[in-house]
């Protein structure tokens, strides 16, 4: 019986080793595979030429012209997560540029508690292609479980000079 239950087991062990062992790939395809292969490392492959400069010195000068008020705000609870409830900020956002407009435009909204020390912050971008030049108009942004518990006021600013580091963070700056 013991005989059985060995033999079995050394079976299972073959078909076990067989199954998880690895094909190793040829050498020459492998090389072949990798020379083809094109890896993005994240960096730009020239480096920014003044032109470039110019179109985010350009946005961010348009981006000053735009005011932004905050009407009201409200958080709703998000019961998918009890620690963060949804944020709705009521803007009147006015674009006083003589011609120019930009497609979003991205605001800083800042949290506080009740005894009015910063708890949190964050940004978000705000759709404004349809805004024209020398118009304001109002604008709701509900931002996705981003209020905190404790949150007792918010205030919204139009960061006027980002540090480079954060342009990733403007969908006006994305499409440079």
């Amino acid at each position: 019986m013991n005989k059985i239950w060995v033999i079995l087991l050394i079976i299972c062990m073959v078909l076990i080793s067989g199954c998880i062992s690895e094909k190793k790939p040829d050498s020459k395809t492998s090389t072949e595979s990798q020379k083809n292969q094109e890896f993005d490392t994240g960096l730009p492959t020239q480096s920014p030429t003044i032109q470039d400069t110019l179109d985010v010195q350009k946005i961010l000068s348009i981006r000053q012209n735009y005011k932004i008020e905050l009407i009201d705000w409200q958080k709703r609870t998000c019961y998918t997560d009890s620690y963060s409830d949804d944020l709705y900020l009521d803007l009147k956002i006015t674009n006083n540029n003589e011609e120019k407009k930009l497609e979003y435009l991205t605001i800083r909204f800042n949290q506080f508690d009740s005894f009015g020390e910063l708890i949190g912050w964050g940004r978000t971008s705000v759709k404004v292609r349809t805004l024209e030049p020398q118009t304001s108009d109002y604008a709701i942004s509900c931002i996705k479980e981003a209020s905190l518990p404790l949150t007792n006021k918010v205030t919204i600013e139009l960061e006027e000079n980002p540090q480079k580091e954060t342009y990733k963070f403007f969908k006006e700056l994305q499409s440079i």
